[in-house]
């Protein structure tokens, strides 16, 4: 994911500043939008812990996700086609999951700053506030 973002997206790489000082590397940048994804800690918190502006923290969350559908779209998340359903079965066949179209995959994450607004949206009672997340895919990884 890396290499792609920075090879293919400018905001990405490290640059250096008008007096010739190195910028925030590629690294952190990714690590605080990593952070902010698992552990659902604000961008101004992160902002404060990686030592860099609140803007940048702000706008690598939000173009993380833009390039991400933008660079891997394409590849994982097509339009369901028919002929791509043909291609699926196919190749689940030559597996031996005849009928199969996809499998499911569940991942819960305890959300530990969950604003008290959407609490009742995310909480289980014996676990406090859950994201849980559901995908569909292919035997060749492609999102169904």
């Amino acid at each position: 994911i890396k290499e792609r973002l920075t090879r293919d997206y400018d905001f990405w790489r490290q640059k250096r500043d008008s007096c010739g000082k190195l910028g925030v590397s590629s690294d952190r940048k990714l690590l605080l939008v990593l952070f902010h994804l698992s552990a659902g800690i604000s961008c101004r918190k992160l902002a404060v812990t990686y030592r860099v502006s609140s803007g940048l923290a702000a706008k690598a969350c939000t173009l993380f996700w833009d390039h991400m559908i933008e660079a891997f779209g394409p590849t994982y998340l097509g339009e369901l086609t028919q002929q791509r359903i043909t291609r699926v079965e196919r190749l689940h066949r030559r597996l031996n999951w005849p009928l199969c179209l996809g499998s499911i995959d569940c991942s819960s994450w305890q959300w530990k700053s969950c604003p008290r607004a959407v609490q009742n949206l995310f909480s289980k009672h014996d676990e406090g506030c859950v994201v849980r997340l559901e995908v569909v895919v292919s035997a060749d990884l492609k999102i169904i």
